[in-house]
């Protein structure tokens, strides 16, 4: 199940703890879901990559073990199937 947890802005460490004033037009410069649009990779630019894809392998992990299920449900073991 997806959590709704937010990631964080896509800012530099000292862009977090900078002068409000500063800080608000750093954050101003980011796009809609918070992502900086001068195409440059900074330090948190990767945990926001990390938290989207263990979202993404939740989902297939989820979906992975719902085909397991179904599987078993469906099929007969091998075993059911000798008797």
């Amino acid at each position: 199940m997806l959590t709704s947890s937010r990631l964080p802005l896509d800012l530099t460490s000292a862009e977090v703890v900078a002068h409000p004033v500063m800080r608000e037009a750093a954050i101003s410069k980011l796009d809609a879901k918070g992502w900086n649009t001068k195409e440059i990779i900074k330090e948190v630019t990767w945990s926001r990559v990390t938290l989207l894809l263990g979202h993404v392998r939740e989902l297939v992990l989820e979906i992975y073990l719902d085909c397991q299920n179904v599987q078993e449900l469906s099929m007969p073991s091998a075993t059911t199937l000798l008797r």
